[in-house]
């Protein structure tokens, strides 16, 4: 990799290249309960595609991928959620710059009551937290 973000980037060019094919099961993934704290386990997600999966097209595999981590990230929110009773979720941070993810988890958790946020007028990265903190800076 010869910048940031750059395996992120191409992961994701990959995954829109199998046009929402995947596969014909979910990828599996454990959650996982530490200290009162739910964790994403990723083993079982990683040992299905070495075991299972060797010989898939990349762009299957990528778009899967993509899917596991929307489907986690909706379990997790789903989570917080019963603990928390918060209803708003904000998809923000460099992960968020990535458009298939944010296209796989809006409709998951919009479809769980959740009223979802996304940036606008200001980037969603390193951008909108440089204006941020120009804005605080100015009211300081």
């Amino acid at each position: 990799m010869t910048y940031e973000g750059q395996a992120a980037i191409r992961l994701e060019a990959e995954a829109r290249r199998a046009g929402r094919r995947g596969f014909a099961d979910p990828l599996p993934y454990a959650l996982v309960e530490r200290d009162g704290l739910l964790l994403v386990d990723w083993a079982p997600l990683f040992r299905w595609l070495c075991e299972d999966k060797i010989d898939a097209g990349r762009a299957d595999i990528a778009w899967a991928f993509h899917d596991a981590v929307a489907r986690a990230g909706a379990d997790l929110s789903r989570h917080a959620a019963d603990k928390t009773d918060v209803r708003d979720i904000v998809l923000s941070g460099g992960v968020f710059m990535n458009r298939l993810l944010v296209e796989l988890i809006h409709p998951r958790l919009t479809a769980l009551g959740f009223t979802v946020r996304t940036h606008a007028l200001v980037p969603t990265n390193d951008g909108g937290i440089a204006l941020g903190q120009v804005l605080c800076a100015g009211s300081a």
